[in-house]
């Protein structure tokens, strides 16, 4: 909507969602830009976005998919270590292929893991390895998909976290199995 109020013609622009952090004068400069042409509303410190909850201090941000892994569609189970078991590669699957519903199943639940890899490169292995088989999925990658997702929930609480350390400078530090896969 224009600043102003008035509708220019039939033209009606929306714009919603826009996140812009930063530690320098950018994201003033963005937020200045966008203001000449729109109404805009400040909010204050983001909590969440687009499903990412976010904590904003003075010293880091995390950010992390808490609520969106918890609410998973898995049964809780034992914990595990990784989100795959290590010898993953090396067998070979044999297992019959999924057909009809099963196979609308398998592709949600991917659709739903994978989003967690915006907060979690734990999992980023397990995405890319579980893709494979959203054409044709399989009785194992259905059952190795629905372990690692097991693994996600029972881990939610993992993200990222930048730290603020030097002025424009941000460290990172992400919870990673760097030898796994």
């Amino acid at each position: 909507r224009k600043k102003n109020g008035i509708l220019d013609g039939v033209l009606l622009v929306y714009v919603d969602d826009i996140l812009a952090l930063s530690g320098t004068t950018s994201a003033q400069n963005i937020l200045n830009e966008i203001s000449e042409h729109l109404e805009v509303e400040m909010r204050g410190v983001p909590k969440r976005f687009l499903g990412i909850d976010m904590n904003v201090t003075n010293k880091y941000i995390d950010i992390s998919q808490k609520l969106f892994a918890s609410s998973l569609a898995v049964n809780e189970s034992n914990s595990f270590n990784n989100p795959l078991l290590l010898n993953v590669l090396q067998e070979e699957d044999i297992s019959h292929k999924l057909e009809g519903k099963c196979i609308k199943a398998y592709r949600s639940l991917l659709g739903s893991f994978a989003y967690l890899q915006h907060t979690r490169p734990d999992l980023q292995f397990a995405i890319s390895y579980f893709g494979k088989f959203s054409h044709s999925p399989t009785q194992r990658a259905f059952r190795l998909l629905y372990r690692a997702c097991q693994y996600a929930k029972n881990t939610s609480n993992r993200g990222l976290r930048f730290y603020c350390t030097y002025a424009n400078h941000v460290n990172m530090t992400a919870w990673s199995d760097a030898s796994f896969g």
